[in-house]
């Protein structure tokens, strides 16, 4: 049987993800056999590292025998003499019953969790099919190339490194690994409910060729493999001509970025624009080809797209959020209670309630006022992209005034620059 030894997966874990001493690692576990084979081989692993495993596992209800299957799985992991949480999803019942839905629910329900239990790295049972899926998918959906490269092993999700171990295992390997332990699973109905994309594109792929498909994974290999190596440039990129600033502002060596391929302009840009501004999905490729033109012919230039706003001079380029765009409503956040400003900045205060709010044409008169900004170099735009915080009836401009009052405030984007976090 082909399963996957202990070796193998210690091999692959070791020499592709980073720890700290005695990690503390949750798992996210569906009960399916991919998730069932993950806990089994991360249980032998972690007990290498002298470390410990929290098992999450999420109740969407949105199958009859779910609360069974839940009670199951605890008993399961319990067993095993492993942490176990069982996270329900408290919806109402007019929010649409959706893969997405409950994809979300479950992630903001664990990153709460793991806030208090000071779990840091949380690892999920993607696995190569999955992959391929994902690829297909965005085939049908005419996504750019570097878009095609799928599911990535780490992706930073507020105070989570979220790992994704078995992408290089396929489906077969993962339940032969469960048969050869001797371990049952659930079964879940909707995997093959073609009303959602994911199972029926799973079915177009089980439906095709043994020729056809081995063609897409020729395809999905070699588009990874391009991949892989414009990421590398990427990064590249960044670490030698990219300065990033605390209070969210990109700067970029004009004349060598101009010097790269357009394929590399596009996905630099792409990627710094889409963590300004704090969105999820990047601008339109189209855009972002008629923002490169405007560079290449302009010296000097004021440019706004994705909610950013890009000051462009003979050999800089500037890159920060456009104030105009920040919905962000007046708010008091409670004292304990962590809270991400505009999807960039992370904010909390152990003992202390904040209220914030925007910079705006409105308080800036009186700003400039309370607050002395003749020695900074930050301009109106780049200051009207930061909140105005009070706490304790004193007010503070984070970067720009001295508080002396116990609180965290810092740049975390809901997407990091890249894959990796390069500052």
């Amino acid at each position: 049987m082909d399963y996957i030894s202990k070796e193998e997966f210690s091999s692959v874990i070791n020499s592709s993800f980073t720890f700290e001493k005695n990690p503390h690692i949750g798992l996210s576990i569906s009960g399916g056999p991919d998730s069932m084979a993950l806990l089994l081989l991360v249980k032998d692993w972690i007990r290498s590292k002298s470390g410990k495993i929290t098992v999450f596992h999420f109740d969407h209800k949105m199958r009859k025998n779910s609360s069974k299957e839940a009670r199951w799985l605890k008993n399961f992991v319990s067993k095993l003499g492993i942490e176990f949480y069982l996270l329900n999803w408290d919806r109402d019942d007019e929010l649409v019953l959706n893969m997405k839905n409950a994809r979300e629910a479950r992630y903001e329900k664990i990153l709460e969790l793991s806030k208090k239990l000071r779990v840091i790295h949380l690892m999920t049972a993607h696995h190569f099919n999955d992959n391929l899926e994902t690829y297909f998918m965005r085939k049908k959906r005419n996504s750019c190339t570097l878009g095609l490269s799928s599911i990535p092993k780490i992706l930073i999700k507020e105070n989570l490194q979220i790992i994704r171990p078995l992408l290089s295992f396929s489906k077969k390997r993962l339940i032969s690994t469960c048969n050869f332990f001797n371990v049952s699973w659930i079964e879940d109905s909707s995997n093959l409910n073609i009303q959602y994309e994911r199972p029926r594109i799973r079915k177009e792929l089980g439906d095709k060729s043994t020729r056809q498909l081995t063609k897409i994974k020729k395809e999905f290999d070699k588009i990874k493999k391009s991949n892989e190596i414009i990421e590398e440039k990427i990064k590249n990129f960044f670490l030698n001509y990219l300065i990033f600033f605390e209070y969210g502002v990109f700067q970029i060596d004009k004349n060598k970025f101009l010097k790269c391929s357009k394929e590399l302009k596009v996905e630099i840009l792409k990627k710094i624009l889409t963590t300004s501004s704090g969105k999820i999905f990047p601008p339109r490729e189209s855009s972002i080809i008629n923002l490169i033109k405007s560079i290449q012919s302009n010296h000097y230039l004021r440019y706004t797209l994705h909610s950013c706003l890009l000051e462009i001079n003979s050999n800089k380029i500037l890159v920060f959020r456009e104030a105009s765009n920040i919905k962000e409503e007046k708010k008091i956040i409670p004292k304990g209670k962590p809270y991400l400003w505009d999807n960039r900045f992370f904010l909390y205060s152990k003992n202390f309630k904040i209220e914030c709010e925007k910079i705006n044409s409105q308080n800036w008169v009186f700003l400039k006022k309370y607050f002395s900004f003749k020695k900074t170099h930050l301009n109106f735009f780049i200051l009207s992209s930061l909140p105005l915080i009070k706490i304790k009836k004193k007010l503070f401009i984070p970067f720009i005034s001295l508080c002396d009052v116990d609180y965290d405030f810092y740049f975390k984007p809901t997407i990091p620059i890249s894959r990796k976090n390069y500052f």
